[in-house]
């Protein structure tokens, strides 16, 4: 039988370090004393689990990116998204997890409670502990109140953090284990949330996973609307996005378009390789007026001369199409349109501007 907590417990590899946006900087005020300021930085901050392998991790690592790196080469080591990314509502006191919630279509719900006072824990895994904690779970959770006080009663809440597991390849031939990226900021997990869905999206559409994708973690400089002490003000902010790079993401923008468009046709010659193909065969049903005008709108833009075609020449005329050379006379309206907008050659216009005038005159 499973022991919870010990035996049922979430797969993952080693943690060897954490990847940061932050840094803490003394700042010394006028009567003396000093006080440590967070500061957002302007690239990643990289730290290593303590180690017998964490001075060759570090070591390699700054060989790789040097000491500020704006980007970072991440892969997944699971297939699914909640496996390797989530975020929640969290507060901490001295370091340590008090209450965790999350909100779904119903409103928020808590996932961990821990009395801030007592450290009696209440809810785990969003169930009740005990007598005391069935009569917390009761009480409706309301994200704006605080969960305790500072030493100068000041009130602490949950807010959002972002939890992103990534292993950095560069390091693989030294240890196998995944860093942890916790962002705070609403924009960076909305920016990571969208991103890797959408790409989850493509490559499960293709049968794929985003396992073995090559990612990078990015810092980019963006004007940003901020609340400052209830007042908005716009300025430049370092934010995090996760891109698809390399040969994947120029492929993958490369299919979504050709996805995008209509069947294409290919010309009967040699190098056919970059040409499109002609949509399916649909029943005509533009009334007799439109098709002339169509026909006779796109016979005048087209401006290379090609000689003079009869009829007969005109169905003789053949396209390539989805591996096979058909005769233009076996095209619908559709297609002759398609192949008048669209010619390899000239002498495909003329031979679908005949046709579509034949078709007209029936």
């Amino acid at each position: 039988m499973p022991i919870n907590n010990l035996t049922n417990v979430p797969k993952a590899f080693m943690k060897l370090g954490h990847i940061r946006k932050g840094e803490k900087q003394t700042v010394k005020r006028q009567d003396g004393t000093s006080y440590d300021k967070p500061v957002d930085l302007d690239h990643f901050r990289v730290t290593f689990q303590p180690g017998k392998l964490s001075d060759q991790l570090m070591a390699k690592f700054r060989e790789v990116y040097g000491d500020a790196p704006t980007e970072i080469n991440v892969r997944f080591a699971d297939s699914n998204v909640s496996e390797v990314w989530d975020a929640n509502y969290e507060c901490y006191k001295q370091g340590g997890l008090i209450a965790k919630a999350a909100t779904n279509e119903n409103g928020p719900y808590w996932i961990f409670y821990r009395h801030p006072e007592t450290s009696e824990v209440l809810i785990r895994d969003g169930a009740a502990v005990g007598t005391e904690g069935r009569k917390f779970f009761d009480i409706p959770l309301d994200l704006d109140t605080p969960i305790y006080y500072n030493s100068k009663n000041e009130p602490v809440r949950m807010s959002p953090v972002g939890r992103l597991q990534v292993v950095i390849p560069e390091l693989a031939g030294i240890a196998v284990g995944f860093f942890t990226f916790q962002p705070i900021s609403t924009r960076d997990i909305r920016n990571i949330t969208a991103e890797l869905g959408a790409f989850d999206a493509i490559a499960r559409s293709y049968g794929k996973s985003i396992t073995g994708v090559p990612f990078k973690l990015v810092r980019r400089m963006e004007e940003i609307t901020k609340n400052i002490k209830g007042k908005l003000s716009k300025g430049p902010s370092w934010v995090v996005h996760l891109d698809a790079g390399g040969e994947w993401g120029r492929q993958a923008i490369e299919t979504i378009e050709r996805l995008a468009l209509p069947d294409v046709i290919e010309a009967d010659y040699e190098d056919v390789s970059d040409e499109p193909i002609i949509p399916e065969p649909e029943p005509i049903k533009e009334p007799a007026p439109q098709l002339a005008a169509v026909s006779s709108a796109l016979h005048s833009v087209i401006n290379t001369p090609v000689p003079f075609m009869t009829y007969d020449q005109a169905c003789a005329v053949t396209v390539f199409t989805k591996g096979k050379t058909i005769a233009m006379k076996e095209l619908d309206t559709k297609q002759l349109l398609y192949v008048a907008q669209n010619p390899k050659k000239p002498e495909q216009a003329e031979a679908a501007r005949i046709l579509l005038d034949a078709l007209q005159a029936e």
